[in-house]
């Protein structure tokens, strides 16, 4: 159907118009939900998420971005059908970029027609520079902290919980609406079978884990706090890098109510020093790899599937979703020797609940250092997203940097 529709748009040229609505009901939203299946059911792939797992960001009576932000949604039509859709949103967490303001796109997706795509864009930016926006970056759903970038490569891989999905095309069309790529996500997989030595951290663990240093697992009995411990490191750790944007306590609360049914003790690594924690790993196991075949819908009887799934604890894969290290430990001794101890201890743990595939991810193209111990442990690029940026006022096309 996708294709069927793409070459009807070029094959009637111009004359064809498309419309871009904006999404203003429940039945729209519900529409604006389920595009992404509409138009790429049947691509290489392709696994559609779950309708409720998306409401639970997307409807503003309900994501924890809306306490903070803002944003619009627009669908576009032919001839009465969806062929994609986009959002666009204001967050009074983000930073300025140079004293300017920035905005963000994000939910882009449509079928194989550029003008589809480029109309769904400039439908986004028009609605950002009325807001004294700058310069739009995206896509983010609808965050930072959230699904981030485009799918430029790996599109076979196999589906993992919190990243998305683009087709090869869209890249190429939001590129020819003006836009440049500004940053590489990498989300790296290591296997059961890596061959990672820890001979080395080993050694580290014997002279550091002395009882005032210690790595402990996810302390079921205290979530709430253990919330805080992640928020507050998290957005520690991360402050200086690209694109930061503070994690809001109320958007890990929500991942961690909508993901209780399926954590247990080894869902994450705490490091404390003297009782203090200094550093996390949160990990949680790929939802992805059991909704993908769903369409969409729990109900009538996938919810039994999953229920099915969840008390049974047999994952495959898994992803580490947050990790952080405090700043004040870094330059130590200590701090140097934390991300390999972590690392050794997610690949340990992942062992034990006999994981085929942990994926790490993302991390930033710039982050050689982080990168270089993930590929030392085995770990292989499984998948590439880029983020793109565009100066609203701009009508030249921007070329993608290499």
């Amino acid at each position: 159907m996708m294709g069927t529709m793409s070459q009807a748009l070029a094959m009637t040229g111009r004359e064809t118009a498309v419309t871009i609505r904006s999404v203003r009901s429940r039945r729209d939203l519900r529409r604006f939900i389920r595009l992404p299946r509409r138009v790429y059911t049947g691509l290489p792939g392709y696994h559609p998420r779950l309708d409720y797992e998306q409401r639970q960001i997307l409807d503003p009576r309900r994501g924890p971005f809306f306490r903070h932000g803002k944003a619009r949604y627009w669908l576009a039509y032919h001839n009465g059908r969806t062929v994609g859709r986009i959002s666009a949103q204001l967050d009074d967490l983000a930073p300025r970029l140079d004293g300017e303001v920035i905005g963000f796109f994000g939910c882009l997706d449509a079928i194989d027609d550029e003008r589809t795509v480029a109309s769904l864009l400039g439908t986004a930016e028009a609605w950002l520079q009325e807001h004294g926006v700058a310069v739009v970056r995206g896509p983010f759903t609808l965050s930072i902290n959230g699904e981030s970038g485009l799918l430029l490569a790996g599109h076979s891989a196999k589906p993992m919980v919190l990243m998305g999905w683009h087709p090869p095309y869209l890249a190429m069309h939001v590129e020819r609406s003006g836009y440049r790529l500004v940053q590489s996500l990498y989300s790296y997989r290591i296997s059961r079978g890596s061959d990672w030595d820890d001979a080395k951290t080993a050694a580290l663990k014997k002279r550091l884990l002395d009882g005032r240093v210690r790595v402990r697992g996810l302390d079921m009995q205290h979530l709430r706090r253990e919330q805080e411990i992640f928020t507050e490191l998290f957005n520690d750790a991360w402050a200086d890098n690209w694109g930061f944007v503070p994690m809001a306590r109320s958007e890990i609360k929500k991942l961690f109510d909508s993901m209780r049914p399926i954590l247990h003790h080894d869902c994450s690594t705490v490091f404390e020093a003297d009782g203090k924690p200094i550093a996390f790993a949160f990990i949680l196991p790929n939802l992805a790899e059991i909704v993908g075949g769903f369409g969409g819908r729990l109900f009538p009887l996938n919810w039994l599937r999953l229920a099915w799934w969840v008390l049974r604890k047999r994952y495959r894969s898994a992803r580490i979703i947050l990790f952080g290290v405090a700043r004040e430990v870094r330059g130590s001794v200590l701090g140097a020797a934390i991300p390999p101890i972590m690392i050794d201890e997610i690949i340990k743990r992942g062992r034990n609940w006999r994981v085929a595939d942990l994926e790490m991810g993302w991390v930033l193209e710039e982050n050689r250092k982080v990168r270089a111990l993930i590929e030392k442990a085995g770990g292989v690029i499984d998948k590439t997203y880029g983020v793109f940026e565009k100066r609203l006022g701009d009508d030249k096309i921007m070329p993608a940097e290499g």
